[in-house]
């Protein structure tokens, strides 16, 4: 039986091939591609969503937060899937308020609704 003797990783390290040590580097989990994303139908809940927030933002950019808010108040009320979102009472009092004064934080809100 041959005694074990300690191991100097680093002349260890320095003993492998280039190509070794790149392998070894390498990560030993690599997260799969996503799967894209189903497509939606024009009527769909999720597609009016999309559109509201896309129009709400469009007022976001040139920097109108009430605008925004008022679109897509306006625009949640015009599908039967999301006339009754939970966001939108919430968005008024915040609108009210003064929290969605500022673009960054009215698009924050606009992007988080599902």
């Amino acid at each position: 039986m041959k005694a074990i003797r300690p191991i100097d990783t680093n002349t260890t390290w320095n003993a492998l091939s280039e190509k070794d040590q790149k392998e070894l580097s390498m990560p030993t989990h690599i997260d799969p591609e996503p799967e894209p994303e189903p497509e939606i139908e024009d009527d769909s809940r999720a597609a009016h969503l999309k559109w509201c927030k896309d129009r709400a933002l469009e007022y976001v950019d040139v920097g109108d937060c009430k605008g925004a808010c008022s679109s897509m108040l306006s625009d949640l009320s015009k599908h039967p899937e999301t006339k009754d979102h939970a966001a939108i009472e919430l968005m008024a009092m915040l609108l009210m308020s003064g929290n969605l004064n500022a673009p960054a934080e009215t698009r924050r809100f606009i992007e988080g609704f599902n």
